[in-house]
C-alpha cells in the first residue's frame, strides 16, 4: 500500500472508531462505568485527529469530552489519574495552538491532581513527565524561575521512578535535559551544559539503534556539543556535533517529519565549522542539506 493510501485508512480508521464513541456515549446510561472510559477514549482519539488535519473543533470536543469524564467519574475512580492527565494534554496543546495561558494553568492543575491520585510508579512516571512539559511550557511564557525549577525536580523525580532497563528511561532523561538545557540559557553556567552533554550520552546509548528517537536524541546531543563549542571554542565539540547530525539524519528517510530540522541543524553547524576551517566540503555539504530543509517541510525545528 502507498504511504497515501495508508494515511486514507488511517483517517478512516479514526473516523470510524470517534462514529462508534459517540454513539455509545450517548446511548450508555449516564452512571455507566464504561461510559467514563468511552469519554475518555473518545477524547484521545479527537486529539490524535487533531495532530493530523489540525481542525480545532476536534481538539475543542477532546476536552469537553475529556472534562465530562472527569465530572462522571467518582473521586475513587480507579482510571481518575489517566482521565485527569489527558485533559492536561489536551489542554497544553490548545495552549500551544492558540496561546491562552488559563488552558496552560488548567492543564498544570489537571496533572497535578493526576499524579495525586496515581499509584502506580510507572503511571506516575509519565504524569511527571507531562507535568515537567507544562511546567517547562510555562516558564517560557512568564520567565517564572520557580517554575524551571520545579519541573526539573519533577523532571528527575520521573527518571528516578523509572527502572534504569527501562525503554522508557531515555525519553524521560531527554525531558530533564530539556528542562536543565532552559537552565543553562537562563544562567550561562558552563557546569550545567557539561551534565546536559553528560546526560544526552547516556541517552543516545540507551535508545534503541536506528529509531526515530534514537535520531532525536542524536540532534539534540549534536545540539548541546554545537552550543558548547560556542562557548569554549573547542574544535573535538564541533566535529562530534556535526558526525551525531549527520549519524541523525541518516536514519530518516526524506519524508520524516523531522527530517527538515535535522538537515537544517547540520547545515548550521557544517557553516561554522566552514568559518573555522575554510574546508570547501563543509559548505558544500552545509549548502546541500540547508535547500533539503526548505523543500521537504515547512515544520519549525
Amino acid at each position: 500500500m502507498s504511504q497515501q493510501g495508508e494515511n486514507a485508512s488511517f483517517m478512516d480508521s479514526l473516523d470510524a472508531f470517534i462514529d462508534m464513541a459517540r454513539e455509545i456515549v450517548d446511548v450508555a446510561p449516564p452512571d455507566d462505568p464504561d461510559r467514563i472510559i468511552w469519554l475518555h477514549e473518545l477524547g484521545n482519539t479527537l486529539r490524535r485527529r487533531f495532530t493530523v488535519t489540525g481542525v480545532l473543533a476536534d481538539l475543542e470536543e477532546s476536552i469537553k469530552v475529556g472534562q465530562e469524564a472527569i465530572d462522571t467519574a467518582p473521586n475513587d475512580y480507579i482510571h481518575r489519574g489517566a482521565i485527569l492527565d489527558s485533559l492536561g494534554v489536551h489542554l497544553a496543546i490548545r495552549f500551544a495552538k492558540i496561546g491562552s495561558l488559563p488552558d496552560l494553568e488548567r492543564a498544570i492543575q489537571v496533572t497535578r491532581q493526576a499524579i495525586d491520585v496515581t499509584v502506580d510508579s510507572d503511571d506516575k512516571a509519565f504524569w511527571l513527565t507531562h507535568l515537567a512539559n507544562h511546567l517547562g511550557e510555562r516558564y517560557e511564557r512568564t520567565g517564572s524561575s520557580i517554575d524551571l525549577e520545579e519541573a526539573i525536580e519533577v523532571a528527575q523525580s520521573s527518571v528516578d521512578l523509572t527502572p534504569l532497563d527501562s525503554p522508557k528511561r531515555p525519553g524521560r532523561l531527554n525531558t530533564l535535559a530539556n528542562q536543565l538545557h532552559e537552565r543553562y540559557g537562563r544562567t550561562g553556567i558552563l557546569a550545567e551544559l557539561n551534565k546536559v552533554i553528560d546526560i544526552c550520552r547516556g541517552i543516545t546509548k540507551a535508545a534503541a539503534a536506528g529509531s526515530s528517537d534514537h535520531a532525536l536524541f542524536k540532534s539534540n546531543l549534536a545540539g548541546h556539543l554545537g552550543d558548547r563549542y560556542l562557548r569554549t571554542r573547542d574544535a573535538n565539540d564541533l566535529d562530534e556535533a556535526i558526525g551525531l547530525a549527520q549519524e541523525a539524519l541518516a536514519t530518516l528517510p526524506p519524508g520524516h517529519a523531522d527530517f527538515s530540522s535535522h538537515s537544517s541543524n547540520l547545515s548550521i553547524w557544517l557553516a561554522h565549522r566552514y568559518t573555522r576551517n575554510r574546508k570547501p566540503s563543509d559548505v558544500e555539504e552545509a549548502i546541500k542539506a540547508a535547500p533539503i530543509h526548505c523543500c521537504h517541510s515547512t515544520r519549525k525545528p
